[in-house]
């Protein structure tokens, strides 16, 4: 597969060109934008198809990081989530969220749909461990 069959498949999978570029064997990130100028296809392609595919991979993501409960600390009756986890995949998916709502406002933005938001987060889980 031609290395720029690579960088459009690992774009339209959620990956970034820039981490695409730092594997080995890759060209640079300076390299790969001169050959999409070149090339007006293959331009069309990575951001058309790539970049559309790659934001929805993104959102999937983002629905698979907000389902995955975190790991319990502690055991028995002290058993509890950790907050730290809680409050960081919360900040990763609002921030694929955010940049997937100005990448493509057309398919992510909250004002099309009437939501607005303070940019606050809140997160409730119930464990079922009675409060004392």
């Amino acid at each position: 597969m031609a290395i720029c069959e690579k960088m459009l498949e690992h774009v339209a999978n959620g990956g970034t060109l820039r981490a695409f570029c730092r594997q080995k064997g890759n060209p640079s990130y300076r390299t790969l934008y001169r050959w999409l100028d070149k090339d007006p296809t293959l331009m069309s392609r990575f951001v058309y198809n790539s970049r559309f595919l790659g934001a929805r991979a993104i959102a999937e993501e983002c629905l698979e990081i907000i389902d995955t409960p975190p790991p319990l600390i502690g055991e028995g009756e002290n058993a509890r989530y950790d907050n730290t986890i809680v409050n960081w995949n919360a900040k990763r998916a609002d921030i694929r969220i955010r940049l997937l709502a100005k990448w493509y406002p057309q398919e992510y933005s909250e004002k099309l749909i009437g939501i607005e938001t303070k940019g606050d987060i809140n997160v409730t889980i119930s464990t079922g461990v009675p409060q004392e």
